[in-house]
């Protein structure tokens, strides 16, 4: 029982922010997110460059306005809404459309790491807690599937397009989904590896909270720790911001054979307040600051 109470202890985990390595961190950490939507900011202004010419500033101001409105509905289907504010031509079908390709593109990374977590753990075994010991070799095989489902539609989206046009109950997205096939294989690969940067971003600002923290895990079981969390946090519909407290309970279930919980608990709501809850408050501002320049494009 005691063991649980120091694992709760949230005075050592103040303690350990407020010294100058913890701080150096959390800069670092923070610079991060401006990383992170920064290289979401070219893989936007990548996809929708079938149909519009967008500046780099624009590009990431709509990416932060689209974080506003999208951190409101579940799974951030609100984003295009955003983005399509600054764009010259109010095209909503480009729009939705190169946020699903780009976001296509994000899920075959985490399917990708995810695959390579679960295979880590298959493979070298692992302390990290699941439902039952045969989960991870059934995630395992889950994840490849959605691996190649996922590379299937982002490498050959004309398959997608042929088959939206014979099945009803997709087939009045044909029109979405036909803005895909403009894009050559070595423009898809430019999108993929700012999504494969994307998520290494993400890890390493993970990673050095959990160290700042003196979270008392292995390097290969917190590289696998990070691939599975994200793999099962993405595929599980959230209605929560960002989220928010999906992720804690499965980091929770995942660590709960270390002693680390409010170690663990912190770093990741750290986190979300520096990815999705900061950004989401900066592209409200941009909103009321920007909203003579939308209004002339409205």
């Amino acid at each position: 029982m005691q063991k649980n109470k120091e694992s709760l202890n949230f005075d050592g985990v103040l303690k350990g922010l407020l010294t100058f390595n913890g701080i150096m961190i959390l800069i670092i950490v923070f610079i991060g997110q401006f990383l992170n939507w920064w290289l979401e900011s070219l893989k936007f202004r990548a996809l929708i460059s079938k149909t519009e010419a967008i500046n780099k500033w624009d590009a990431i101001k709509s990416v932060y306005a689209g974080n506003a409105i999208g951190v409101l509905t579940p799974n951030k289907v609100g984003t295009f809404i955003g983005r399509a504010l600054y764009l010259k031509e109010k095209d909503t079908v480009s729009v939705i459309s190169s946020t699903m390709l780009g976001n296509v593109a994000q899920l075959t990374t985490t399917a990708l790491f995810g695959f390579v977590g679960f295979l880590i753990i298959v493979s070298f075994g692992t302390q990290l807690n699941f439902i039952n010991q045969g989960f991870p070799i059934y995630a395992l095989l889950i994840s490849f599937i959605l691996l190649l489902l996922f590379g299937i539609l982002f490498f050959y989206p004309s398959f997608l397009y042929k088959l939206s046009l014979k099945l009803p109950f997709i087939s009045r997205f044909a029109e979405r989904i036909s803005y895909f096939k403009y894009f050559s294989t070595k423009e898809l690969l430019t999108v993929l590896a700012f999504s494969f940067l994307r998520y290494i971003v993400f890890a390493f600002q993970f990673i050095l909270l959990l160290k700042l923290l003196n979270v008392n895990i292995t390097i290969i079981s917190l590289c696998a720790f990070i691939c599975v969390l994200y793999m099962i946090v993405t595929f599980i519909p959230s209605p929560f911001m960002g989220n928010l407290g999906t992720r804690e309970a499965v980091v929770l279930l995942l660590l709960a054979n270390y002693n680390s919980a409010a170690e663990v608990l912190s770093a990741s709501i750290i986190l979300w307040g520096i990815n999705v809850a900061f950004p989401a408050i900066l592209g409200s501002l941009i909103f009321l600051f920007d909203k003579v320049k939308l209004k002339t494009r409205l």
